[in-house]
This record gives structure tokens, sequence and C-alpha cells, in this order.
């Protein structure tokens, strides 16, 4: 018979919180509990997340061995998100965070504290593309 450690089973208590906040924020509510309706904008978003981090890794490549030392200027800023969304406030510091280049420091109400390494990683995420995909917006 297998053991259960405790790292184990903090582990599988994780994953399988974050299996459940996936499942509500990207499935629609569900009138009978046998059965959920597929929400695709969450197949549209991963798709478009995975293109968002491939192409900001190029990026990265090339800011590190293409570019001058001095064109390397960390901003660190506060953005502002709708405060009443907090699940999906929650992916999109995650978001930002599996980005390269850009990392979510903070998530305190309706302010992400963000920290980019050049301004115009920072600038990206003013554009809002990325957080009108997570509430579903064009």
């Amino acid at each position: 018979m297998a053991q259960l450690s405790i790292p184990a089973l903090i582990k599988a208590l994780l994953f399988t919180t974050i299996a459940y906040i996936g499942f509500r924020v990207f499935f629609k509510s569900v009138e009978n509990r046998g059965s959920f309706s597929f929400n695709y904008k969450f197949l549209d978003y991963f798709l478009w997340l995975v293109k968002e981090i491939f192409v900001s890794a190029m990026q990265m490549t090339k800011i590190i061995f293409l570019s001058k030392q001095s064109e390397l200027k960390p901003v660190m800023h506060d953005l502002v998100v709708d405060s009443a969304k907090i699940k999906e406030n929650v992916v999109y510091a995650n978001s930002i965070t599996l980005t390269p280049g850009t990392t979510t420091i903070k998530l305190d109400g309706d302010k992400l504290k963000i920290y980019a390494i050049s301004k115009s990683h920072y600038s990206s995420l003013l554009k809002g593309e990325m957080y009108n995909k997570i509430l579903g917006r064009k």
C-alpha cells in the first residue's frame, strides 16, 4: 500500500483547487449538476496566451542577446482593474506572470502591481488586450 506524504497531500489539494477555480471561471453555470456547457472563451484565451508567451519569449531573447544594456530599464507600475471581477483578476495576474518579461507582484483590490523588464513590456499591458480577452470582450 502506498503511503501518502504531507507534501503530496498539499500538492493534490493545490491542483484540485486550481482545477475547481478554472472550471468555475471558464465553464458556464449549470442548471443540471449532471451536465455542463463548455464555454469556448477558455480555448480561445488559452491559444491566444500560448501565442503571447511565445512572442514575448522571442522579444526577451532579442533584448537579452542583441540589445545594449542601456535598453534594459525595468519599470514597476500599478495597473487598474475592475475590483468586482476577482476570479478574472487572479487569472489576469497569473497570465501576466506567465508572460516572459512581466511579473505581477501584488493584487490589491482594483490594482495590480506590475514589474516589467522594459517600458515596452508594460505598455503592451496598458492596451488592455489580455484583460479584455479574459473578460470575454473583443
